[in-house]
């Protein structure tokens, strides 16, 4: 269900997108001065409306919810009381005592898996 939500978030967030690209957010005028031999580019960007940045934050965080349910219920297969702890461990840098901390009650398969999908491979 997390994923769902995730998925409405990020249409709504590309028909955000989409009509603030109407807008026209990112222009570029050119002046030239011949008489300095200079050629003069400016870009103009509007900021983005602050709603973009909520609806891609609501976004990560139900896919980041649906990975950590994940791994809760992985931990259920082993244990009627999973380690409070428990969550998907996701590292830029390997961190193996706070990777087997919040891995703990993890069927070692899926430990294996998750092991192998960390950045920092």
């Amino acid at each position: 269900m997390k994923i769902d939500r995730a998925k409405e978030h990020l249409d709504a967030l590309n028909v955000e997108l989409a009509a603030w690209y109407k807008t026209e957010p990112c222009r570029m005028t050119a002046e030239d001065y011949p008489q300095e031999s200079l050629y003069l580019i400016r870009i103009h960007l509007t900021i983005p409306p602050k709603r973009l940045g909520l609806i891609a934050a609501d976004t990560l965080y139900c896919l980041r919810s649906a990975l950590d349910q994940l791994a809760w219920q992985l931990a259920l297969l082993t244990t009627a009381t999973p380690y409070d702890r428990t969550e998907f461990p996701i590292f830029t840098a390997e961190n193996n005592t706070r990777f087997v901390e919040f891995t703990q009650n993890i069927p070692a398969t899926a430990v294996a898996a998750i092991e192998a999908l960390q950045p920092y491979h």
